[in-house]
């Protein structure tokens, strides 16, 4: 057995574990082979952790364990891929291998009352990992089940429902509805609203097809005259040589290219006189 202690508001938590973590099949078979997921789905393969706390008066939730691993059991049946297990496809991308392996489910004890652990809707990092069991030895995500349960129960009676589950299958609101689907089986009511769980509809065409006329990368046509501005530009650029030439005091270069010796010397003086330097000839002619 495992213990755990975290100090909270002057009271030391701790957290034994109840005999060996179990697996939670199906309650009824359901289909095998590999689940899709989406490129939305790879992006964000991460275990996402969160607690449920269940408040009680008095004794009343002996038996909270036993039901909630019923209820989980019979859950899987619609949720049959959180019973499966993360791997590669030959693309290289994460699918879900439905093989029925079953969820973790983890039973604890703490020593104290739920109020104890202090303000539960902002845990501490290390109290939620306490009451959410993390797999021990697990060296990349493949080998962390989709889905993780802890039941921790309190000396108030009342217990905390720990989770950990992976992001590529559950968001936000697909986790809040696998709970409410699972609770409601838990009070012994059919599920309200079954989850649909074909994700090719998202799958990306082959070949991609563009069925939407995308306006914002059109190409724009150029109907301005930038084109004949700059030939004017440079136009102007060169005529203004002989300005040039003035301010430096020099004489204008012999037009004959047979002098092209004595046109490169007079170019050296231009720019000797006007402090410059200039990479080429280019440059000013």
């Amino acid at each position: 057995m495992e213990r755990n202690g975290i100090e909270n508001h002057g009271v030391e938590l701790i957290v034994t574990q109840v005999g060996a973590p179990t697996l939670v099949r199906p309650y009824e078979e359901t289909e095998n082979g590999f689940y899709f997921l989406s490129n939305l789905d790879q992006n964000i393969a991460v275990i996402v952790r969160t607690i449920y706390c269940f408040k009680s008066e008095g004794k009343g939730n002996e038996t909270a364990v036993e039901v909630i691993r019923d209820a989980l059991s019979r859950v899987l049946v619609y949720y049959y891929p959180a019973a499966g297990r993360l791997a590669i496809s030959p693309e290289g991308k994460l699918i879900v291998d439905c093989n029925g392996n079953g969820v973790v489910f983890v039973e604890a004890e703490a020593n104290c009352a739920i109020e104890d652990i202090g303000d539960n809707t902002k845990p501490d990092p290390v109290t939620l990992g306490k009451l959410v069991y993390d797999t021990p030895g697990a060296q990349n995500i493949l080998e962390i089940p989709p889905v993780v349960v802890q039941v921790t129960k309190f000396k108030c009676g009342g217990f905390v429902l720990g989770l950990g589950m992976n992001h590529c299958l559950f968001d936000g609101i697909a986790a809040m509805e696998f709970v409410k689907s699972w609770s409601e089986i838990a009070r012994g009511s059919p599920v309200q609203r079954p989850p649909f769980l074909d994700r090719t509809i998202l799958t990306a065409r082959e070949p991609p097809v563009v069925d939407f006329d995308h306006h914002e990368f059109a190409e724009i046509e150029d109907v301005s005259d930038s084109g004949d501005l700059n030939k004017k530009q440079e136009k102007k650029r060169r005529n203004c040589l002989p300005f040039v030439l003035l301010l430096a005091g020099r004489p204008p270069p012999p037009k004959t290219r047979s002098r092209q010796r004595r046109r490169d010397l007079w170019l050296h003086d231009v720019r000797s006189a006007l402090g410059i330097r200039m990479a080429s000839e280019d440059a000013i002619s």
